[in-house]
């Protein structure tokens, strides 16, 4: 029986796609919000704007298409591609907070890691 090779779960989300600074260009496109890299460090996007606007945020989030263009992580490509080398490897998300992200988020992945 051959070894089993190692399983290794990688999320999608900061890892694989940028979310992180689309949201940032969201809010600064929608409402204006400029901040530097400094006053985001350790912080969360619901912390710094108005609740009605961070509301408006998770509306948009829910409505799915926000995945479909995101930027790929720096390296990440490489990154999967060598580890598929040794391992195997799965994508993992937390589509189902936002259930109209799964096509769009697999459409993302199909494209970008086939």
């Amino acid at each position: 029986m051959p070894p089993s090779r190692l399983r290794l779960a990688v999320d999608m989300d900061e890892v694989l796609a940028d979310a992180f600074s689309a949201q940032r260009v969201w809010f600064r496109k929608t409402y204006g919000y400029e901040w530097t890299d400094a006053e985001l460090q350790g912080q969360r996007f619901r912390d710094l704007v108005s609740p009605e606007d961070y509301a408006a945020m998770e509306a948009m989030l829910h409505q799915g298409d926000f995945f479909a263009n995101l930027a790929v992580m720096p390296g990440a490509q490489e990154a999967i591609s060598a580890l598929c080398e040794t391992c195997e490897v799965f994508i993992t998300t937390a589509a189902m907070e936002y259930p109209a992200s799964c096509a769009p988020k697999f459409a993302w992945l199909r494209e970008h890691f086939p």
